[in-house]
């Protein structure tokens, strides 16, 4: 690695699933995965326990960032599902890109399928950024981008 680059100022992340690019976010949450572990004990051995691996859970994935161009493309997503066009899941990557967009890290999603999305609220007393989030389901993460 190189010393003088700073791998952790990602400032944002390209999110495309299926080929279809949804744009840039500036936040994302729930990237992880989880391994339950199922404590055994053994009859006779009072001092020890075994571990055994058990089941992989994934979180869902959220996104967000401020409405732009791009912001059209997810309710058509939903449209899409709703209207049984999108009948299969997906594969998602999601990009995270440098102030300067060159990629820092790289996470292919398998077996994605879109969750929730929640548009801006808009009020005319406050200063905020509007903002929307898509939140979606997946089944792990596959090898390379």
């Amino acid at each position: 690695m190189d010393p003088t680059s700073d791998p952790s100022g990602a400032t944002y992340f390209s999110v495309v699933i299926d080929g279809t690019p949804l744009g840039v976010f500036t936040k994302i949450e729930g990237l992880q995965a989880t391994r339950n572990v199922d404590w055994v004990e053994e009859g006779g051995n009072q001092g020890y326990k075994y571990a055994l691996p058990g089941r992989i859970t994934y979180g869902n994935v959220k996104v967000t960032r401020p409405i732009c161009e791009e912001s059209e493309a997810i309710p058509a997503l939903f449209l899409a599902l709703g209207s049984g066009l999108l009948t299969r899941r997906g594969t998602a990557v999601i990009t995270a890109l440098t102030a300067q967009g060159m990629p820092v890290a790289a996470w292919t999603l398998s077996d994605v399928i879109p969750v929730s999305w929640s548009g801006p609220q808009f009020s005319s007393d406050s200063n905020t950024v509007a903002t929307e989030t898509l939140e979606f389901a997946h089944h792990g993460f596959l090898p390379g981008v």
